[in-house]
């Protein structure tokens, strides 16, 4: 299924109101959408506040700072939530830090590269690698990367941006996922002197956990 939104807030309602369609008979999920498909026309207004989810602020900026300082280090991020300490393995490290995986875990810099094949004409090269493989059997681990990969196109002046994701939790991750990795889009825009395009955030499971249903 698609969904669109011209802001994050109708986004949001959107996506609320499709996934309601979708109930499991799981103990833990109360509804969830495979293949889930959002499109966010427009990336500049890519805070959810004026829906029901109402996004803090104060950790949605706390959040993008610490994904631009590249920080493995769950302290770095303490002061605004500590929800990292319990998908840590060793209590100390995160490995799921976008900046790190995009700047530092792969050996090489990903975001410049992408920012060089994106100034060539129509390159459908540009994929940033975020989750790595990894043997869940015989390596397991906590903190297993909720978003798989980003793809920037650029077309006709305007740079698009394509998040794909293993996992989403519309309430916990969503709204933070599509704030930090739109951030990301215009930060790359601006870099390159270009437009902003669209938006796709694109999930292999969106889910709403039972714990949630009275929240929203």
């Amino acid at each position: 299924m698609t969904i669109f939104g011209n802001t994050a807030d109708e986004l949001f309602e959107n996506t609320l109101s499709a996934l309601q369609q979708y109930p499991t008979e799981d103990d833990v999920m109360a509804y969830e959408m495979i293949n889930a498909n959002l499109v966010l026309l427009d990336p500049t207004r890519n805070t959810m506040c004026e829906c029901s989810r109402k996004m803090p602020i104060r950790y949605a900026i706390g959040e993008l700072l610490w994904y631009n300082s590249k920080s493995r280090y769950c302290k770095t991020i303490e002061p605004f939530s500590k929800f990292w300490n319990k998908v840590s393995d060793d209590g100390i490290t995160i490995n799921s830090n976008y900046g790190y995986c995009i700047h530092d875990k792969f050996d090489f810099d990903q975001w410049e590269m992408a920012k060089q094949l994106l100034q060539e004409k129509n390159s459908r090269r540009v994929v940033i690698h975020i989750k790595e493989a990894r043997n869940l059997i015989h390596n397991p681990t906590k903190d297993v990367n909720c978003t798989i990969a980003l793809q920037f196109i650029l077309r006709n002046g305007k740079l698009d941006l394509i998040t794909t994701m293993r996992s989403n939790d519309i309430w916990l991750g969503l709204p933070y996922d599509v704030f930090n990795f739109t951030c990301m889009q215009i930060q790359m825009a601006m870099e390159l002197n270009v437009q902003i395009g669209t938006y796709y955030h694109n999930a292999g499971s969106l889910h709403m956990y039972k714990r949630d249903i009275n929240k929203i």
